[in-house]
């Protein structure tokens, strides 16, 4: 799993947002310098700004010069407009793009152990695609954000039992939280889980009331979470730094 970073805190994962390759490679470089357990390659921010852009061929060369660069596991993702992302894509888009990045990993033969692939909750291909991860030997993510709310108690435990219910799959579920109370909520659904199934899953409160959540998710289960080293991916990330230095604390 790519997540185990030999603490008993959970990793630092840092978004890489940057729309050229050579500007990735800068990013990694200075995430894994500055603390990052693991690198998250949002390819959707190359995809949306080079409409051309062919993930055989200059997909292929990032990847490879994003694991001769870094040391660190590297998650790959495609997040798409309806979930918070850079890009519109089809169904069929999707699946044929996920399975793409699939085959390069494969066909490059990078250590398993180094890679991790996000699939999005909602596409009929997940389920399918997350399985083939998972006998490849990577770690398939299973994420699915909710930006106008938290869900009732009752929908955050469905929806994370529904993701663990594919074989290997760690689930990323992420709500916007109004207020303290839906922080803890999520928190405590988060142990629930977890006690419950024996398996890891990753849960983040976004905004302002929910950034308790990103430095205490670790005490409640949660094996991950999201820190900035330059921009933002989501409202009320903290920098690496900050984050770094709480859990430091802890």
């Amino acid at each position: 799993m790519i997540f185990s970073n030999g603490s008993d805190g959970p990793a630092i994962i840092v978004p890489l947002v940057g729309t050229t390759a050579e500007v990735l490679i800068d990013e990694a470089r200075a995430a894994e310098a500055a603390g990052a357990d693991v690198l998250e390659f949002r390819a959707d921010f190359l995809l949306a700004n080079h409409p051309d852009y062919d993930l055989n061929s200059a997909g292929r060369e990032v990847l490879r010069e994003l694991f001769k660069q870094t040391r660190v596991p590297i998650l790959f993702t495609i997040r798409t407009r309806g979930q918070g992302g850079e890009l519109d894509v089809t169904p069929f888009r999707y699946r044929v793009l996920m399975a793409t990045v699939l085959d390069l990993m494969l066909q490059e033969n990078f250590p398993a152990a180094r890679v991790g692939v996000d699939f999005e909750y909602h596409w009929d291909a997940t389920p399918e695609l997350a399985r083939r991860a998972f006998v490849l030997g990577y770690t398939p993510v299973v994420s699915h954000h909710e930006w106008a709310d938290t869900p009732d108690d009752e929908v955050l435990y469905v929806m994370l039992d529904d993701m663990l219910a594919i074989s290997g799959a760690i689930p990323k579920l992420a709500v916007m939280a109004r207020d303290d109370s839906d922080t803890q909520r999520l928190l405590d659904i988060t142990r629930l889980v977890t006690e419950r199934h024996g398996r890891p899953v990753l849960t983040i409160a976004m905004g302002e009331a929910g950034q308790r959540s990103r430095l205490e998710g670790g005490a409640y289960g949660s094996v991950a979470t999201f820190a900035a080293a330059g921009a933002t991916t989501a409202p009320g990330q903290p920098s690496l730094d900050e984050l770094r230095r709480h859990l430091e604390r802890d």
